[in-house]
């Protein structure tokens, strides 16, 4: 782990420091390319035997030591386990990797893995939380999850992360939604539970942005153009899903406002992503909301008597039956 000091009179030449510098009484070894002349040393951690703490002292050639009034801290950071503890092979499983005093040494030099793989940390690490996203595996398999700070490793007793089959989604419907949302699909498929959260993700743009791409993709055809624009008029969407069991699953859809257009419906299993079509046999579809109406609104004034045994006719739009 390197150590980085700052001050003054930190010597002319790297040599003037070269095996001068000790942290928490313990050798720091100086890099050359790190110095810089009198005001800044970079140097390389060694092992302690126990956790200790104290003062970082330099000594300069032959010149009295300086000792800093900041004091520097020895750990003993401890893995004791991760949540979830299982995944798809395509990775992106949120992993939670729990311990004590994980906040040892800077972000930087903090590097998590399960087996070989990388686990990127995509979140500030405290003390007792490290929070990272699964790599793909090739296989399935029951690894270690391991975190290295800078050279010293640490893993998690006891316990493994297993890279499950891929999640299967073999059927999905209804495929209509009100613009508002709240429609249940009920999901079906294979090795759903291996995923910790899945979500259903709607792509949408105002229609009145897609007209002006049309003109646009219009005259660069004209042009010949092969530009690709980037569209940031185009929106996501996403409501969690909630798991009945690892062959089902039910998601509400999220709403969408009336002047846009879907441009796509999907379900997200942490890495693997399914379009709604590609289950469904067709493309979701979302409808106007309900309108309801007085049953006398021709004269709303008016009470509206009901005979028993009368007949109430009720008009919906039959797309979202």
């Amino acid at each position: 782990m390197l150590v980085t000091i700052h001050g003054s009179n930190l010597g002319m030449h790297y040599l003037d420091i070269q095996g001068g510098v000790t942290v928490a009484g313990v050798n720091c070894l100086p890099q050359p390319h790190g110095y810089l002349i009198s005001t800044r040393i970079v140097c390389v951690l060694q092992p302690s035997k126990q956790e200790t703490e104290g003062p970082v002292i330099v000594t300069v050639g032959d010149s009295e030591p300086g000792q800093s009034l900041q004091t520097f801290t020895y750990q003993d950071p401890q893995l004791t386990g991760i949540v979830p503890d299982k995944g798809p092979v395509s990775g992106g499983t949120t992993l939670t990797v729990q311990g004590t005093q994980l906040l040892t040494g800077q972000r930087k030099d903090l590097t998590a893995y399960v087996g070989q793989q990388p686990c990127y940390i995509v979140e500030e690490v405290n003390g007792t939380h490290l929070v990272c996203r699964t790599s793909p595996s090739n296989q399935t398999a029951e690894l270690t999850v391991r975190v290295l700070f800078g050279k010293a490793e640490r893993s998690v007793p006891g316990q493994v992360f297993r890279y499950m089959e891929d999640p299967v989604i073999t059927a999905a419907s209804p495929a209509e939604s009100f613009y508002e949302g709240g429609r249940s699909i009920k999901v079906s498929g294979r090795n759903l539970d291996v995923v910790q959260q899945p979500v259903i993700s709607v792509w949408s743009e105002p229609v009145e942005s897609m007209l002006v791409m049309r003109r646009r993709r219009y005259a660069r055809l004209l042009a010949k153009s092969h530009l690709l624009v980037f569209n940031s008029t185009t929106s996501k969407k996403q409501e969690r899903c909630l798991l009945v069991s690892s062959f089902e699953m039910t998601c509400v859809t999220p709403s969408v406002t009336h002047d846009s257009k879907v441009m796509g419906v999907w379900f997200e299993l942490d890495n693997v992503k399914v379009a709604f079509e590609s289950v469904a046999g067709k493309t979701f579809s979302y409808y106007p909301n309900p309108e309801l109406f007085a049953l006398n609104r021709d004269d709303p004034d008016t009470p509206y008597r009901f005979k028993p045994g009368g007949v109430i006719a009720v008009e919906v739009n039959p797309g979202v039956l």
